[in-house]
């Protein structure tokens, strides 16, 4: 297995992986996902960051976002036998019992209810931090440098302005204000001359 070979967090991996082509904010849109805001092809959020008076909010999804979603709800349906002494690393991380909490989110946490560091008890039933997973991705990716998760954010809108899409794209895929969804608008070296040529 490729994520058991690397040590790496599958479930990390696909919350990172649903961020970047979903653009949804970490802890507030993606990580806490419950299976019931998600739709056949969108999501629908309580609030966000930048919700006005608790409205509901619409995203539909990518047909790759719908595809990360399916495996989720695949692997949910497999029964893996465990027992206390198991140390597969790799072990099941999304099949809990209906009683358990962490089966309401798309992203659960291991580390609910068990001892952690300095004898705390995990008490978030989805995942909230994915640092170590990202810094191995981003060093799988020959990416030398540090960059935050919310990086993620920040290159689905880059992608989407530099593919042909439009500012107002980037503010109804990220939800965010006109404004805010400018501080995306940064040309890439080159891309004036490529839209001229297109135009000719």
């Amino acid at each position: 297995s490729h994520y058991k070979d690397n040590l790496l967090n599958p479930v990390a991996c696909c919350l990172i992986a649903f961020r970047l082509v979903s653009g949804r904010r970490t802890n507030s849109e993606a990580s806490s996902l419950m299976w019931s805001m998600v739709r056949e092809d969108r999501i629908i959020l309580k609030e966000t960051k930048t919700s006005k008076h608790s409205t509901p909010l619409t995203f539909f999804l990518s047909d790759k976002a719908k595809e990360i979603l399916g495996i989720i709800r695949r692997e949910k349906l497999q029964r893996y036998q465990w027992t206390a002494n198991d140390k597969d690393w790799f072990r099941n991380r999304w099949v809990f019992e209906h009683y358990d909490k962490r089966s309401d989110y798309v992203f659960p946490s291991r580390d609910f209810g068990r001892k952690i560091w300095n004898k705390k008890t995990g008490s978030t039933p989805y995942l909230v931090d994915v640092r170590a997973t990202w810094k191995k991705l981003l060093s799988m990716s020959g990416i030398d440098r540090w960059l935050k998760p919310y990086a993620t954010r920040h290159s689905l809108a880059s992608y989407i302005l530099n593919n042909g899409g439009n500012i107002n794209q980037v503010m109804k895929v990220l939800g965010v204000s006109m404004a805010t969804a400018m501080r995306y608008a940064k040309l890439a070296p080159g891309s004036e001359l490529e839209i001229l040529n297109k135009i000719g």
